[in-house]
């Protein structure tokens, strides 16, 4: 079996998971960080959705009841809505998840052109910091570090 590798360059804040340690504190008890999905009120773990799908449905919904059957792609609808979404990096098996303003992928047999001068016009013109922070607060958690930053991730 031949195994895949992904890199993406993306803006926005690494909130763990998987193999990771969680990066996030919950917003009602910010002394408390975040353990596993299970403490955040909106996850529910016997959902055909998984962990990512279920954060990006919540997104996607904003102030609205979260209507799985509204939604076929909640990573898409998450993004037009509040301007971020989730993703995953690292493996398939115990995922860790980014939540990103802008992502750009290199799939493994075509490189990609970033135009980091484009980038960094629209990171300022479109508000990514505030969109992350708004999306942060709708998933009820902050992060632990101070500012969002450009990652490059690889994922299968």
């Amino acid at each position: 079996m031949t195994t895949t590798i992904n890199g993406s360059l993306l803006y926005g804040v690494d909130l763990g998971g998987g193999d990771q340690p969680w990066q996030v504190r919950h917003t009602a008890a910010p002394q408390h960080r975040v353990q596993s999905p299970h403490e955040l009120s909106w996850y529910d773990p016997d959902s055909i959705y998984d962990f990512r799908d279920q954060a990006n449905l919540r997104l996607a919904c904003a102030d609205r009841p979260v209507d799985h059957t509204a939604v076929a792609d909640p990573a898409s609808a998450a993004a037009a809505r509040v301007g971020a979404h989730l993703e995953c990096y690292s493996w398939e098996v115990a995922p860790s998840f980014v939540l990103a303003a802008s992502i750009t992928t290199a799939y493994y047999d075509t490189p990609v052109q970033v135009d980091l001068l484009d980038l960094h016009g629209r990171h300022q013109a479109e508000g990514w910091d505030a969109k992350l922070a708004a999306a942060l607060a709708l998933l009820g958690v902050t992060h632990m570090t101070a500012q969002p930053c450009w990652m490059v991730t690889a994922s299968e």
